[in-house]
């Protein structure tokens, strides 16, 4: 029996594709870094990373996107063309900032910051 065709399914996994960002886990990001703000600090920190957290948002979807292409086409087609699908570093950071939002939120809910809460949860 060939192997060949086994072996070409199989090597997608082989290198890991991009997740999209909603199946991106937030990584661990001590809640100390923060502990010291005051309120308004905490809520500037909180909308810098919502706003990092758009722009990673969109580069983790446009990669996972391509990914699938890459993946397709080079199945399909041109089989060493899904190298092009090994997954970048953007998982990570967008991990972290999943991470520093939760711990921003934590300390905020913790110092009592009920406007920032309020805000958060409408969002």
């Amino acid at each position: 029996m060939n192997k060949f065709p086994v072996l070409l399914l199989a090597f997608p996994f082989l290198f890991g594709c991009a997740s999209y960002p909603e199946d991106v886990a937030p990584s661990y990001v001590s809640s100390l870094d923060y502990d010291g703000l005051t309120c308004d600090a905490l809520e500037k920190s909180y909308d810098e990373t919502e706003s990092r957290l758009e722009t990673l948002w969109k580069e983790q979807k446009q990669e996972a996107d391509s990914d699938i292409g890459w993946l397709i086409g080079g199945a399909l087609l041109f089989p060493p063309a899904m190298l092009a699908a090994i997954d970048s570093h953007v998982g990570e950071e967008l991990a972290r900032a999943k991470g520093a939002k939760e711990a921003i939120v934590y300390i905020a809910d913790k110092k009592g910051c009920d406007d920032f809460i309020r805000k958060t949860a409408a969002q």
